[in-house]
């Protein structure tokens, strides 16, 4: 569609901006050739910027100079997920990882479909990650199914600049390749086909077009990583008639995720809801227990987590691996807001347990110090509300985390 430049926002340097960069799209020279394109283009922009949601790309303005067509959007630093996709080829992305990145471009698309937008050409190349791990769609209200008689490449999109159409093979709904009005559930196809990939390192058709693999009757191995339910949801949003489509990106979510990851067997399921029984059992007891002896104590007493260790040592190339899946695992955590809880699968524990690996990890204090701000942060949303009980958990809670952090002190100093 363009070439994409990073730029300086004169304005906002003007106004001692933090991030005064942006990043511009140069439209092709085939627009010049259109005479509706810029105002096509320009309608289309309107819409884009309707969808002001955290995992869609912001699209600012849309412009002309003399013959230079160009869009300003918000400036992305990290890689695309068909980048990432690459990296890991042939290997799946990490089961954590990849789910949290179905989430997140499931709710791009869900807030695009309640404004009446469907995207038209998902696919890995349009999915951004950034390097701060948050998802990001491209290319809202621009992409749209559009007939072309050549036959590119089949993960390459086919664009119109005349008519704004566009669609790439290997990710379009048979619907769409036999030119049916734009529908939510084409984004569904295109979810599930990105999620495939995403669980098992490939195109669950080998990036053959839908219509392609329906006349040929091609079926679709099951993920290892999902359970025979997981399974059954993934195929529905994989299937080739529009009708026996999941119908809403919701559902599409809630059936890929319930009710674990994993292929259990009826002995595992029966061994850990009777560990979880005994555990609250136990829990039960202790807060009982603790409610007796200690009932002066306002709130209920929580163990102080070990200290952490501080002589470093030298990884091992197997250590070092696994270190590496360990902080992925715990930045997805961060990611989706898992901070402390739930106990044995939250990102404090995750990153404490790289510290005992790796001690002095830079990438894991870091996670611990951004925890804890997420905390700071809580706890001055609660005082801001009048809610000073809540505040002081949230300060507790932070500073069992980063027990020396100033603003956490300062906070919890000011409202003894």
């Amino acid at each position: 569609m363009g070439v994409v430049y990073r730029a300086r926002d004169l304005r906002r340097e003007e106004a001692s901006d933090r991030d005064p960069y942006v990043a511009i799209k140069v439209l092709r020279e085939d627009f010049k050739r259109h005479a509706d394109s810029l105002i096509a283009l320009e309608r289309e922009t309107r819409k884009a910027q309707r969808l002001a949601h955290p995992n869609i790309g912001t699209v600012h303005d849309f412009d002309r100079d003399g013959e230079t067509v160009f869009m300003t959007m918000e400036l992305l630093v990290g890689e695309s997920l068909q980048e990432r996709l690459k990296r890991m080829y042939p290997r799946p992305v990490p089961l954590q990882e990849a789910i949290a990145i179905i989430q997140g471009m499931s709710e791009a698309l869900g807030y695009a479909h309640k404004h009446g937008i469907v995207h038209s050409d998902l696919k890995p190349g349009n999915v951004f990650i950034t390097s701060g791990g948050v998802v990001k769609i491209l290319d809202f209200g621009i992409a749209r199914a559009a007939r072309r008689p050549d036959q590119p490449a089949q993960n390459m999109t086919i664009f119109d600049p005349g008519t704004l159409g566009a669609l790439t093979p290997a990710y379009a709904s048979c619907e769409m390749l036999e030119e049916a009005d734009p529908d939510p559930r084409d984004d569904i196809y295109a979810l599930a086909c990105v999620s495939y990939e995403l669980l098992t390192g490939r195109h669950p058709f080998n990036k053959s077009p839908c219509n392609q693999a329906r006349d040929n009757q091609v079926r679709v191995k099951a993920p290892s990583c999902l359970s025979r339910a997981q399974w059954h949801g993934l195929r529905r949003g994989l299937a080739f008639d529009r009708e026996d489509r999941t119908p809403t990106v919701v559902e599409f979510v809630r059936d890929i995720t319930q009710p674990a990851v994993g292929r259990e067997k009826t002995t595992k399921r029966w061994f850990w809801g009777l560990s979880a029984m005994a555990l609250m059992i136990a829990v039960t007891i202790g807060v009982f227990t603790a409610g007796v002896w200690r009932q002066e104590a306002p709130y209920p007493l929580e163990p102080e987590p070990k200290p952490m260790p501080t002589q470093p040592r030298e990884l091992t190339p197997e250590l070092q691996a696994k270190v590496n899946d360990m902080l992925e695992v715990a930045d997805v955590h961060l990611l989706v807001g898992r901070l402390v809880d739930p106990p044995g699968s939250n990102a404090f524990e995750s990153y404490r347990e790289v510290l005992e690996k790796n001690p002095g990890n830079p990438r894991a204090i870091a996670g611990l110090e951004n925890i804890a701000d997420r905390y700071l942060e809580m706890a001055q949303d609660r005082i801001r509300q009048g809610d000073r009980k809540k505040a002081l958990d949230h300060i507790r809670t932070g500073l069992k985390v980063r027990p020396n952090h100033p603003g956490l002190l300062a906070l919890q100093q000011d409202n003894r």
